[in-house]
């Protein structure tokens, strides 16, 4: 029996390409279904395209992948890309050439010209698939973690509640230290955010130094984190002399805040950082670390040394990138020539 490649019809066969996805994804209680209109059919930037590879004999669905259109500044001109993900196949149809064929279409279209450059963030076992289709590895992402309490840490230990009681103080208090409030701030529910022509200011300092950034304008970080049908994102809003500097995206997960956007110019990064920390530790006491992962040649990464973060090896993957352009590939291939954060994660 041989398997083929056709493009899916995202809004007449939602169901199958669902039940691909929630059938053979390690998340099983994630809403998928919750996010599928927002992430496939309500993208400002187009929907989503998605294939699927079936056999030749009943036509029976047996995997799919899915690209979304991403703008990009390349070199401070806007380009629109595409942004991978979902790749799902069904746990008995896991065979090297039919995650390979299904990989190699999005592959194709970009050496037809129709989109300029790809890029993935795929789990361990996607890399080896990404690589045999052509694609290249340009980049690590890392995990960096601040421990602002230790109980949790101590908690099975003998005598790890007094010991916790005793070393708080301390911890909290050198942070508090080394953390000062160096500017003024606000936060936000994302929902009630309203992002405006400042940002995208900010974005485009950036692209200065970056040659490849992700878009942070009004239109995307409104659908990004106001609009995530999923998750509740905070804004942290950096002001110097009443201008916004810089921000930080944010959700909070039982007692762990995780940063998915940390947004400023080399100039500001550690005044923002210093004064969300300083912010942390004074209004949310409830909160025992502070997390974030990160492109690991994003300028951020000193910072977050300096201001006492430290990296984990529990969730390092691979940026995948692909581009048939040669006036694009210096770029495109070279890892350090991308301003990424886990924000610009395909969900």
């Amino acid at each position: 029996m041989g398997y083929f490649v056709r493009e899916a019809d995202i809004h007449q066969e939602k169901d199958v390409l669902l039940n691909l996805l929630t059938a053979n994804r390690d998340r099983k209680n994630y809403p998928y279904e919750k996010r599928y209109d927002w992430l496939y059919l309500n993208n400002p930037y187009g929907e989503a395209i998605a294939w699927i590879i079936e056999d030749d004999k009943n036509h029976t669905p047996v995997g799919f992948t899915a690209v979304y259109p991403r703008m990009m500044l390349v070199n401070n001109q806007e380009m629109l890309v595409w942004n991978c993900g979902d790749f799902s196949i069904d746990r008995r149809f896991r065979t090297l050439g039919i995650a390979l064929k299904l990989r190699k279409a999005a592959k194709n279209c970009v050496e037809k010209g129709e989109v300029p450059f790809l890029y993935a963030h795929p789990n361990d076992r996607m890399v080896h698939i990404h690589l045999k289709a052509g694609h290249q590895k340009i980049a690590l992402m890392k995990r960096y973690a601040l421990l602002i309490n230790i109980a949790k840490v101590l908690r099975d230990k003998p005598f790890g509640a007094g010991i916790s009681k005793i070393i708080n103080p301390v911890l909290k208090g050198g942070l508090r230290f080394k953390n000062r409030k160096l500017g003024e701030f606000e936060i936000q529910r994302a929902k009630d955010a309203i992002f405006d022509h400042r940002y995208r200011e900010i974005c485009e300092e950036l692209s200065k130094k970056y040659a490849i950034i992700g878009l942070r304008d009004e239109t995307y970080l409104k659908w990004k984190f106001s609009d995530h049908p999923v998750f509740n994102y905070s804004v942290f809003n950096y002001y110097q002399q009443n201008k916004l500097k810089g921000y930080i995206i944010y959700t909070i997960e039982g007692d762990t805040v995780y940063l998915i956007e940390i947004v400023a110019t080399q100039e500001f990064q550690k005044a923002l950082l210093s004064t969300f920390i300083h912010t942390i530790l004074t209004e949310y006491p409830e909160v025992y670390s502070v997390s974030t992962i990160q492109q690991e040649f994003n300028p951020v990464i000193p910072t977050l040394h300096e201001i006492g973060f430290r990296f984990r090896d529990d969730a390092t993957s691979s940026v995948i990138a692909y581009t048939a352009n040669p006036q694009l590939a210096d770029f495109v291939f070279d890892g350090k020539q991308w301003f990424m954060n886990v924000g610009d994660r395909d969900a």
